[in-house]
């Protein structure tokens, strides 16, 4: 990850001074700060991880692709008492640049600027070390290397954008060293059920936790998952660290793992190796437990039917018996065995008549409906009735599902059911009715609705050819 280049700063009247006057001869070439509309420069540092003290060390600074370089100016920062600046090359041999004269500058304590000027107008074009820069180590401890300014111009005196690197860190008479802190896993969605367990068909992701205890930072740490268990993949089996500083914790996140579907319980033994360029190895080991799905059920359906106890107009209308239909499957791989399902009633509105269901067994993977729950749903009942439905099994369990079932008010209605005509007292019993003979009427009528009428009155009228004669 590379960070923009500041171009201004805020030191001292005299760094400042300083640096005017070393700039004056190099950069009058630099007049417009316009940027030209290209890829920034990336400048890096090239450094030893780790010295002893006494010893004196070159860092290289270097460039990414460049065209038409005129003029450069580059400062380094270093911590003084640590490291301490000896040298500065005078020119670019054994460079892109070819011999370009190099004006160095340390009048700074805890800095180093360099001070670049191509011949000509036309600038070179190329990559590769730009100064080379001697250091004495005289301190023991971690110094970090970084390039606090730069500034690079082409012939036309416009400036060329740059980028920098992750500055590196040198260690001098001291190292790093690895601990584990801690190690956990997550198993969000998608891939994972989220309940913090391994288990079988799952993505977990892993994260661990070390700490740099050592007294000097770490260059090029990498950290790394491994693991001979066949019911593992490492999907994503690595960290990277440019630097890891002395005495800092750090979380490696994303590690990313899939357990096997097929993977039987048990235990599972990872390896994390931390390496880096000036430390290391270091290896700890994570014992991932990997546990069988919980058993489980699911609510797949309910509804009430009322073809057989009511007027089997699929609704549960007031004052009706109605048989209740709950469907459940087994989601899980075990078989359960002598389940019970229990119906009951929240906040009345229906009264339970047959609220148990028993099975001896129930196998995995099957969805069964419970039949023979039967309620009376109450008279005054109207908009809902909420049911409750708890299930035991003697190796899983319990569940309890919560269920609304609609009450529908049926209309206000009489139905015809039968219409005859009787004469034995009236006429002469023959079971028809003759000219001139009296007949009685009987006219059967069902009350269809849920409501019970008052002071009824059943009138009989007689049409002939459509008029009426009664």
């Amino acid at each position: 990850m590379t960070n923009a280049i500041s171009q201004s700063r805020s030191r001292s009247g005299y760094g400042v001074g300083r640096r005017m006057l070393l700039a004056v001869g190099v950069l009058a070439v630099l007049i417009s700060r316009s940027a030209l509309a290209a890829d920034p420069v990336v400048v890096g540092l090239v450094a030893p991880a780790s010295i002893a003290v006494g010893e004196t060390f070159t860092v290289e600074v270097t460039v990414g692709a460049v065209a038409a370089l005129d003029a450069a100016h580059v400062i380094l920062e270093f911590d003084p008492a640590v490291v301490e600046y000896v040298s500065g090359s005078e020119s670019t041999a054994a460079t892109f640049l070819g011999g370009a004269p190099i004006t160095p500058n340390a009048g700074i304590e805890g800095e180093f600027g360099a001070l670049i000027n191509v011949s000509g107008i036309d600038g070179v074009s190329g990559e590769g070390v730009l100064v080379r820069v001697d250091f004495r180590a005289v301190g023991t401890g971690s110094s970090g290397l970084a390039i606090q300014y730069a500034f690079f111009g082409d012939g036309g005196a416009r400036e060329i954008p740059s980028t920098v690197g992750v500055p590196p860190v040198v260690n001098v008479g001291v190292g790093p060293s690895m601990s584990l802190r801690n190690a956990w896993l997550y198993d969000p969605a998608p891939g994972g059920n989220g309940d913090g367990l391994g288990n079988p068909g799952e993505r977990l992701r892993l994260r661990v936790r070390i700490r740099n205890d050592g007294p000097g930072g770490a260059q090029n740490v990498r950290v790394t998952l491994t693991s001979d268990d066949p019911g593992l993949t490492l999907l994503v089996a690595e960290v990277a660290h440019p630097t890891w500083p002395a005495k800092e914790a750090r979380n490696n996140n994303d590690l990313l793992i899939e357990i096997a579907s097929d993977a039987p319980p048990h235990e599972a033994i990872l390896t994390v190796t931390v390496t880096a360029d000036n430390g290391g190895p270091w290896q700890f080991t994570y014992t991932l437990p990997i546990v069988p799905l919980p058993p489980s059920l699911s609510s797949r359906n309910f509804w009430g039917r009322d073809k057989v106890t009511g007027n089997a107009d699929g609704d549960a209308n007031p004052g009706e018996r109605v048989e209740i239909k709950a469907r459940i499957r087994n989601e899980g791989d075990t078989e359960f065995q002598n389940v019970v399902a229990t119906l009951s009633v929240d906040g009345g509105g229906a009264t339970v008549v047959n609220g148990r269901v028993t099975h001896s067994t129930w196998p995995a993977g099957a969805a069964l409906n419970n039949d023979g729950l039967v309620v009376d749903i109450g008279a005054a009942a109207s908009g809902s009735v909420a049911f409750t439905l708890d299930i035991t099994a003697d190796n899983g369990g319990p569940w309890q599902f919560t269920y609304t079932l609609p009450v529908v008010a049926l209309p206000l209605s009489m139905g015809s059911r039968s219409f005859w005509a009787r004469d034995k007292v009236t006429g002469n019993a023959d079971g028809d009715a003759n000219p001139g003979e009296r007949v009685e009427i009987k006219a059967r009528i069902k009350n269809e609705g849920a409501t019970d009428y008052q002071n009824v009155v059943a009138t009989l009228r007689a049409y002939l050819n459509q008029r009426s004669v009664l």
